[in-house]
């Protein structure tokens, strides 16, 4: 190869080699959700219906909150979980003013996968 064709070829060969190393080490962006729907649940739900979701905190003792894996719990559709967590219930705050409708959804998303558990 001529010195030309190297100072051209080699430089675009290395960025192409890390912008593929780099995007194939980001997370999916369904892991990344993930994460951040656990991360909201434990910012703002673990204090009363604790991290595994069996209600098992004094909070959630005293103001008896479901465990996520009764039957009652579980019975309920994803759009009714998605109305508690947005408009609250009982003693429960409403959370559609403070976290996004998407933030909202994946919340009720990881609730259900708590009560697989």
């Amino acid at each position: 190869m001529t010195n030309r064709i190297k100072q051209v070829v080699f430089p675009v060969l290395a960025a192409a080699t890390l912008a593929l190393l780099v995007t194939s080490a980001q997370p999916s962006s369904a892991a990344v959700k993930a994460a951040d729907a656990k991360s909201l649940y434990a910012q703002q739900c673990a204090a009363c219906h604790a991290l595994d979701g069996s209600g098992n905190t004094a909070a959630g003792k005293k103001m008896n909150v479901r465990a996520f894996n009764t039957p009652e719990v579980q019975k309920l559709t994803d759009a009714k979980l998605l109305e508690i967590i947005t408009k609250g219930k009982d003693k429960m705050p409403a959370f559609g003013s403070k976290n996004s409708a998407e933030d909202n959804k994946q919340l009720a998303a990881y609730v259900r996968s708590l009560g697989k558990k």
